[in-house]
């Protein structure tokens, strides 16, 4: 999940964000960005919420209980994201950096904030879980040196009860 997304993005920041037409191709960029934002984190979100159930049905023999995914704030994330694009590159070269590294560091920035902001679509479904679980009693390093593709997915911390396992 995580490779298509910032392969995606990638695909997306370079086709979109015109380095010879900041101001112009800054709307067409942010909007694209968006869009496949909304996409990945809902895929976040659906993973996150597809395998808790599942999880807690093989730790506890019962699966039976909603899970709440987030909703996207497409205007708050308009305006998180807004300052990564154009602004980002032009703050860059003003620091003297030439264009390509101005780019290339914009580009990188932008990466790692859009690869947060999808990853929040999961951890926010498994956070809402938790507050419903009322076996939920507190948050502990769920994984070990070599977690499962869900647990090193969307948060180096889990829900555990009482007993000290995960629910």
């Amino acid at each position: 999940m995580a490779i298509t997304a910032d392969i995606q993005t990638r695909r997306v920041w370079d086709s979109t964000l015109d380095v010879n037409d900041l101001k112009g191709s800054q709307p067409i960029r942010k909007n694209a960005i968006l869009q496949l934002l909304e996409t990945w984190r809902r895929i976040s979100a659906e993973t996150a919420a597809a395998y808790l159930p599942r999880f807690r049905e093989a730790e506890t023999g019962d699966g039976s209980f909603e899970t709440a995914m987030p909703l996207f704030d497409r205007k708050h994330m308009a305006d998180q994201i807004d300052w990564t694009g154009a602004t980002s590159v032009l703050w860059h070269i003003a620091r003297g950096e030439t264009q390509e590294a101005a780019y290339a560091a914009a580009r990188s920035l932008f990466l790692g904030i859009f690869h947060e902001a999808v990853l929040t679509g999961g951890r926010t479904t498994v956070e809402n879980w938790a507050k419903k679980d009322h076996r939920a009693i507190g948050w502990r390093r769920a994984s070990d040196g070599d977690p499962c593709a869900f647990c090193a997915m969307p948060s180096p911390e889990a829900p555990h009860t009482p007993a000290g396992r995960r629910p």
